[in-house]
């Protein structure tokens, strides 16, 4: 990686890895001012008028093959260095083995901190000028984690994904990360509106 300037106009300051590693990060997890004071319950849960729903917790080897079974081989490692392809390899002995670890996680309520740590790489962007190889922006960051951890994490979006559709808790018109909602499906939605508002001879506009 060349020496890093905050922008194409700055000349490049950064030259160490420390120094570089510090102009990526600021541009990559900036800390942007937020209001909060519009948020009146802090305390989410207590109010007894919410709607409550129990998850399931019991997690059983299948579900377990089937989590690995549908990752791919390729997917890159975290800090364990396990490769899915290697998890894939011994199949039902260790899938066993994950199957007892993700159900002590789901009973104790706790997610081990090594599977909560990031390894975060850093890959250049494609057709980037030589000019703009000299600044942050010119890079993106990539987040490995662990391989374990990921099947836990499967196990618990699915539960959650589940019962935000059964209890109708998302937006009618929320597309991304659910079943049977594509994007030719998200575009047919805008097209219908649009031709909606069109027959009432109003003005339709997209943000």
């Amino acid at each position: 990686m060349p020496p890093l300037g905050r922008d194409e106009d700055t000349p490049p300051t950064a030259t160490s890895h420390k120094e570089k590693a510090a102009l990526l990060s600021e541009r990559f997890f900036p800390v942007p001012p937020a209001d909060l004071g519009d948020i009146t319950n802090r305390i989410f849960g207590d109010d007894s008028s919410q709607q409550r729903f129990t998850l399931s917790r019991d997690v059983d080897t299948g579900e377990v093959m089937d989590i690995l079974r549908n990752t791919s081989v390729w997917k890159a490692p975290g800090t364990d260095l396990l490769p899915t392809g290697f998890l894939k390899a011994y199949r039902l002995p260790l899938a066993r083995i994950i199957t007892k670890l993700t159900n002590a996680s789901f009973k104790l309520e706790y997610f081990p901190k090594r599977f909560r740590r990031a390894e975060v790489v850093v890959l250049r962007k494609a057709g980037k000028s030589i000019k703009a190889q000299k600044t942050p922006g010119a890079y993106r960051p990539i987040a490995l984690l662990s391989t374990l951890g990921k099947v836990i994490e499967t196990a618990m979006y699915r539960r959650i994904a589940r019962a935000a559709e059964e209890q109708q808790l998302l937006p009618e018109g929320q597309m991304g990360n659910r079943p049977g909602r594509s994007t030719e499906l998200a575009i047919r939605i805008v097209t219908e509106a649009i031709y909606t508002t069109w027959s009432y001879g109003a003005v339709a506009s997209l943000l």
